[in-house]
């Protein structure tokens, strides 16, 4: 299963509807754009992150010591102050440092025409909507012994971002976002 087909699963109505409520001088079909040209930048992140052994301790320490799948239990927290702040660190251990998270604002606002500064300020919630999912996920994801750190954990991880196996998470990403968001 793509990670889109996940988080629609588990958040479609709610979850990235609060996104596009919290935007609502953009219509639906360009807040489905800057969405569907996000998250492959983020996904491609999190599999480069889990990659490696300490990236994917990283992923690990991180679902145990937060309770993110509340962004998709309690969507309202989303787009609270809490909830950007923490998206915020989700996009710092993802992307690095703040100008590949602005480089990743600019090319998507060239992609979609939305402003980069708006896609800017929608990224840690997309981050938490990310992050939430993968938390919901946790229990499969991880495993029967509960250690994603193993090859099979790993490669559930993987599989998880790439549901083709093509090693690129971006058609998979794409393709599910032009047929599930907002529809």
């Amino acid at each position: 299963m793509s990670l889109l087909n996940t988080i629609m699963k588990m958040a479609g109505d709610k979850a990235l509807s609060k996104v596009n409520n919290h935007f609502s001088e953009l219509d639906n079909d360009k807040t489905e754009n800057v969405i569907g040209a996000v998250l492959p930048h983020l996904a491609g992140a999190l599999k480069g992150n889990i990659g490696n052994a300490e990236g994917l301790q990283g992923l690990m320490k991180a679902l145990e010591s937060a309770d993110h799948s509340k962004y998709i239990d309690q969507p309202d927290e989303i787009t609270s102050e809490n909830g950007i702040n923490e998206g915020k660190a989700i996009l710092g251990h993802l992307l690095g440092d703040k100008d590949k998270s602005r480089a990743v604002s600019a090319e998507v606002a060239e992609k979609t025409g939305v402003d980069a500064g708006m896609i800017q300020k929608m990224l840690p919630m997309l981050a938490t909507v990310l992050m939430g999912t993968v938390s919901k996920n946790k229990s499969t994801l991880m495993g029967e012994n509960g250690n994603a750190a193993t090859p099979k954990g790993q490669s559930m991880l993987m599989s998880f971002l790439d549901a083709d196996n093509d090693g690129s998470v971006v058609d998979d990403l794409l393709v599910m976002a032009k047929k599930r968001l907002f529809s």
